[in-house]
């Protein structure tokens, strides 16, 4: 089974969240991605991908929750970390979302969404949100 981590960061009473825009789809992620087998550690893989993904170092904190899911025939595990911004320049991310030529399609934007609103965005998953709605809210 394959674990993805996700960086949950709150500031001023919003989450970030990459608002993902595909050919007929458009919805919002916690940014994040899959463990490699390069990484130490969940937190290692966290803080890797929020520099690729996000261009800012983090601090991870507490687990907040895990989900499992099935992508294409295969099992996975999402693991939800709240996370702190302790450095860098959102935006600046080094991954292929930010390089022409990588083979990344749609659109990827980095966007604050105000927690009581949450709801009114096609955030996935769903169930997710849904729960940091009402535990931090």
């Amino acid at each position: 089974m394959k674990t993805r981590v996700r960086a949950i960061i709150i500031r001023d009473n919003k989450v970030l969240f990459i608002h993902r825009i595909k050919e007929n789809e458009e919805y919002w992620v916690f940014p994040g991605g899959g463990v490699e087998e390069s990484d130490e550690s969940f937190e290692g893989a966290l803080i890797r991908e929020c520099t690729e993904e996000l261009g800012i170092k983090v601090k991870v904190g507490q687990l907040f929750c895990s989900n499992q899911i099935k992508m294409q025939e295969k099992g996975i595990v999402e693991m939800f970390f709240f996370c702190e911004q302790i450095g860098g320049i959102l935006g600046t991310g080094t991954g292929p979302e930010y390089k022409n030529g990588e083979g990344y399609t749609g659109r990827h934007l980095l966007e604050w969404i105000e927690l009581g609103s949450l709801s009114l965005h096609d955030v996935r998953p769903r169930a997710i949100s849904e729960k940091l709605f009402k535990e931090v809210n």
